[in-house]
């Protein structure tokens, strides 16, 4: 990467993330936003930014997609313990009534 592409700067960037000035610091210095530090200030190249946006985009959707999957696995789970349980007593059915 050429340090010429690191041209936005902090100002610049919060904004069209939607963070404030401080939040994109902390970010960068904990490396959760690509960054380059010069003489006590941060640069970010809006290409590396966008690359970084992508990949964090793709990996919510499939934590999301997991997070769902697992949610699905639990209730069949669930539904599956309560068959069991009914099962196991049907005169339990038999109260309802």
């Amino acid at each position: 990467m050429n340090l010429g592409e690191y041209n936005l700067t902090v100002e610049e960037l919060a904004p069209k993330l939607g963070y404030t000035n401080q939040h994109v610091r902390n970010l960068a210095a904990a490396g959760k936003l690509p960054a380059l530090k010069r003489f006590r200030r941060w640069f970010f190249s809006e290409d590396e930014i966008v690359k970084f946006l992508k990949r964090e985009v793709i990996q919510s959707s499939q934590a999301n997609q997991s997070s769902q999957a697992n949610q699905s696995s639990v209730a069949d789970d669930k539904n599956g313990a309560n068959r069991r349980a009914t099962d196991k007593h049907p005169e339990s059915s038999d109260l309802l009534c």
